[in-house]
């Protein structure tokens, strides 16, 4: 069973037209019959991969050498997504070895945030680096970059473009 969902090309019979159709995109959900499940089920099952930015929003500051970032979710669903995808060995690596210390990250259930302390963050601190913009307020910036998957019944959510 597959459900058509756009523009690709496979051969098989589509399952919304019954027709033999060429160049749509397909889902492949399972290798035999799946009872009860409907199109609306097989569209929750997409993802769409977005920027950080389109579900959060971040805040930053820093103190000597240490960064502390905070990303606040948009929705409440979004703060799940956040919770299960935006770690702090993922956070970490999105910076591609510019953190040179631990990555902690703390969870704010109460205001849908998760807050991320990064020690060796900025080179030694503002007053020790040679860096030009070498402040928290950057990598605050820079962690709205990070991808996230986003499930299609949420899209509609989803801030700008």
């Amino acid at each position: 069973r597959h459900g058509c969902v756009g523009r690709g090309t496979h051969g098989q019979a589509c399952a919304i037209s019954r027709a033999r159709q060429r160049d749509h995109w397909c889902l492949v959900i399972a290798r035999g019959p799946r009872a009860g499940v409907g199109l609306g089920d097989l569209l929750g099952e997409l993802k769409m991969l977005v920027k950080l930015e389109r579900v959060a929003h971040a805040r930053s500051g820093d103190k000597g050498n240490t960064s502390n970032i905070s990303v606040f979710a948009y929705e409440p669903e979004f703060y799940q997504l956040l919770k299960t995808q935006l770690t702090a060995e993922r956070f970490k690596a999105h910076y591609q070895g510019a953190i040179k210390g631990e990555v902690l990250r703390y969870e704010l259930d109460n205001i849908e945030a998760l807050n991320f302390v990064a020690h060796g963050a900025l080179g030694g601190g503002v007053s020790r680096s040679l860096a030009l913009d070498n402040y928290g307020k950057a990598l605050s910036a820079a962690i709205l970059a990070f991808e996230i998957d986003v499930p299609q019944v949420l899209v509609i959510k989803l801030r700008g473009k």
